[in-house]
């Protein structure tokens, strides 16, 4: 008896069917709490990594869908992006952010992993509405940068800051680029299908047609460079401009610039002036420029390191039209040594690079070597 009751037992342990957890869907939010990616778990690793980019893409797929719940995405595109495999987690970030009052769909076809055509009683989705804030008073249009009242004749981009999330698929109706005469500069602006917007919905990025800005190239040959020297301009944004709710702009803007020579050099990190802060204090790192950077990857693009390499925790504040950086502490400053590291995606307003034009001399390559960030050694003293 005793012996039968130990066969059985050690039969149910061998035979008892093993529960394997189903692969999950969720949403991936960054600090301020915005959904900037999708993430599924609990994949075989093997099989993941064994996939390639394409096969990323059939086995997770993300869609703008009509409403939630809606059964069909088989004729919608998916989004592009980028996937990021870690151990069990497949991570998918889309090329452009992920909006307010956008329905999304994410489909993962666990299938593929076994090269097989997906059947979709198999498949898990993931549904989600990302909410329009609740307006809070009229919209406005707050700053447009370059901040500065000059700017070179091959200018790249701008950046249009409003006080509340705007709708989508409709900024360049609303905005004009006019020389001095009032006359409308001829389609300016890459018109992108999907607009630039920063993931509040509050941060537009217009870009200058490059095609307009490099010699040579086809669009400026036959229609002239978008800005030209000695000329003066006004970028417009008229007031019927929808924010996220629906409702117009309490009021349009406009800014006006003139245009001086282009920026043609990379940008050399020599030049720039560091004045480290006293120790023991939560005074400001601030760091000069010869001449004013991009306003967007100043803020994100800089960092400070301690002597161990780590990160300084602080706050990041640009000024004097794009020409000054400072860092304020989290903490005081303890004496010793320091580093400022530079991403070298870093530009200016010309789309110009540390170390590398925006223009590329006959015979460079715009591919980047070496380390991906400069560094400049800085001593907080006593």
């Amino acid at each position: 008896m005793v012996r039968a009751a130990l066969f059985a037992v050690v039969c149910s342990l061998v035979f008892t069917p093993v529960t394997v957890a189903e692969p999950v869907l969720r949403i991936v939010r960054d600090k301020s709490g915005h959904a900037v990616a999708f993430a599924a778990t609990g994949l075989p690793e093997e099989k993941l990594a064994k996939l390639s980019e394409e096969a990323l893409g059939q086995l997770l797929a993300v869609y703008v869908v009509e409403k939630t719940g809606a059964s069909q995405t088989a004729d919608l595109p998916a989004l592009l992006g980028k996937f990021f495999i870690d151990e069990d987690t497949l991570r998918f970030t889309p090329q452009f952010s992920l909006l307010p009052g956008n329905r999304y769909r994410a489909t993962l076809r666990p299938d593929v992993l076994e090269g097989l055509k997906s059947d979709p009683k198999n498949e898990v989705t993931l549904d989600i509405a990302l909410p329009v804030p609740k307006r809070t008073a009229a919209t406005v249009l707050t700053q447009i940068f370059p901040s500065a009242g000059k700017l070179p004749e091959n200018q790249l981009r701008f950046y249009l800051h409003f006080s509340q999330p705007m709708s989508k698929g409709e900024a360049y109706t609303h905005l004009k680029l006019l020389k001095e005469n009032g006359e409308a500069v001829e389609l300016p602006f890459l018109e992108l299908g999907e607009e630039l917007w920063d993931t509040s919905g509050t941060r537009l990025t217009l870009l200058i047609d490059p095609g307009r800005i490099k010699r040579g190239l086809k669009p400026r040959e036959d229609v002239g460079p978008v800005l030209e020297f000695g000329h003066r301009y006004t970028l417009s944004v008229d007031a019927a401009w929808s924010d996220a709710t629906g409702e117009p702009l309490k009021s349009g803007f406009t800014k006006k610039f003139s245009v001086e020579k282009p920026v043609e050099v990379g940008i050399d990190m020599a030049a720039w002036r560091i004045e480290p802060p006293a120790a023991n204090t939560k005074l400001p790192l601030v760091v000069k420029f010869p001449r004013p950077l991009d306003h967007a990857l100043l803020l994100n693009k800089v960092h400070v390191l301690n002597d161990s390499g780590r990160l300084v925790v602080g706050g990041v504040a640009v000024s004097d039209e794009e020409r000054k950086w400072e860092f304020i502490p989290a903490e005081p400053w303890p004496a010793g040594d320091y580093a400022l590291e530079v991403d070298k995606v870093l530009e200016d307003l010309a789309g110009n690079r540390i170390g590398r034009a925006f223009e590329l001399a006959e015979g460079e390559t715009a591919k980047q070597t070496g380390p991906k960030t400069a560094v400049i050694p800085f001593v907080v003293k006593k």
